[in-house]
């Protein structure tokens, strides 16, 4: 955020005084990238999740692969923030597959850390799918990414296609689909127009429908129709 409209718009409300504030501005996404070795022409992917079987973090590893293989050019890297049962297996996967130098293993992060990551990423997955009882909610993992004008993939299984709205603010595919998978992708690869229109209908959408104002809103609206009921 520009320090003058932080200033102006956040400060009267923080209850503090202006002379004793100092307003840190946020790294760029290139400024990432060289903190953490990336280079900058790299297409990089992010995921956060837990490693279970229901996140299916193998089928990105498995598109990745795919995706290496029809444009072996593509300098492009897969970071994997989170861990479980599923981590050796996803790790014997990329090597297995042989795209153990484009997969990476962050472990757990912190907030901090794994903020970074949002913003020096080009573009989010997380491919669950339901196993019986086992149903994927809402996803504040794909606002999370918005929120950092990523756009998003997911499948469309559970809480997961309220959080993406279809063709604006991300792409939804079917659970399990590989080559959907390697398709939408490759789309978003190949246009990065498309990646930025994607990324900042996401962010605006955040900040407007989610925001804590509109929240609020929703609740009294929730309990006001309640209580005309009785």
């Amino acid at each position: 955020m520009d320090k003058d409209i932080f200033i102006a718009w956040e400060l009267p409300y923080c209850d503090v005084c202006e002379k004793r504030c100092q307003v840190v501005v946020a790294q760029t996404k290139e400024e990432l990238r060289k903190e953490f070795n990336i280079p900058q022409e790299f297409f990089v992917i992010l995921s956060v999740g837990r490693h279970n079987l229901r996140k299916k973090f193998d089928l990105v590893i498995k598109a990745i692969s795919k995706i290496k293989k029809i444009k072996p050019s593509l300098q492009l890297k897969y970071f994997l923030i989170g861990e479980g049962k599923e981590t050796p297996n996803l790790q014997i996967l990329a090597t297995k597959l042989e795209v153990e130098e484009e997969v990476e293993f962050l472990g757990l992060c912190n907030n901090e850390h794994r903020n970074k990551f949002y913003k020096l990423s080009d573009l989010f997955i997380m491919p669950s799918i339901t196993r019986g009882f086992d149903i994927e909610g809402f996803g504040i993992v794909f606002l999370e990414a918005n929120y950092y004008k990523l756009p998003v993939i997911g499948t469309s299984t559970g809480g997961i296609t309220e959080a993406i709205i279809n063709g604006e603010t991300g792409l939804l595919v079917e659970p399990n689909n590989l080559n959907s998978l390697v398709d939408k992708i490759t789309q978003l690869i190949e246009n990065k127009e498309l990646r930025r229109c994607m990324g900042e209908k996401g962010y605006k959408r955040v900040i407007t429908d989610f925001s804590w104002d509109n929240l609020i809103y929703q609740y009294i609206k929730v309990f006001s129709d309640v209580i005309r009921e009785m």
